[in-house]
C-alpha cells in the first residue's frame, strides 16, 4: 500500500499542478510540501484500492462510496491545513462549495476518474 500511496502522491502532483499550470499559462507547483507529491492524492488512491478490494463485486456501491469517503477526506484535509498549519490552501469561489473546502460540483468526475 505504500508504493501505491507514494505513487500517486507523485502522480497527483503533475496532475494538478499540469492542469494549474494550463490554466494560469505559466508553470504552477502546487501543493503545500517541498517535492513533487501531494499526500491527499496518495490517500485518496490507498481509500479506493481498500473499498475496491472490499466491494469489488458492486461497481456502484464502489463508486459511491468511494465519492463520499474522497469528499469527507478532502474536507478534513482542508480543516488540518487551516487550522493546523494556519493556512488557508482551498477556495474555489462558486457556490457549490462545503463551507468553500470541497467543490461539490468535482464529486463526480473525481469519483469517476479515481
Amino acid at each position: 500500500m505504500l508504493t501505491y500511496f507514494c505513487i500517486y502522491s507523485i502522480i497527483g502532483y503533475f496532475m494538478e499542478s499540469t492542469y494549474i499550470s494550463i490554466l494560469k499559462r505559466k508553470w504552477i507547483s502546487s501543493g503545500l510540501l517541498d517535492g513533487p507529491y501531494i499526500p491527499l492524492y496518495g490517500f485518496g488512491a490507498c481509500i479506493l484500492i481498500s473499498i475496491y478490494n472490499f466491494l469489488s463485486k458492486s461497481y456502484i456501491l464502489t463508486f459511491v462510496l468511494g465519492a463520499i469517503l474522497l469528499t469527507i477526506l478532502e474536507y478534513f484535509t482542508s480543516l488540518f491545513i487551516e487550522y493546523l498549519l494556519d493556512t488557508y490552501k482551498t477556495n474555489y469561489g462558486i457556490e457549490w462549495d462545503l463551507k468553500e473546502d470541497v467543490h461539490i460540483d468535482h464529486i463526480i468526475p473525481l469519483a469517476t476518474a479515481k
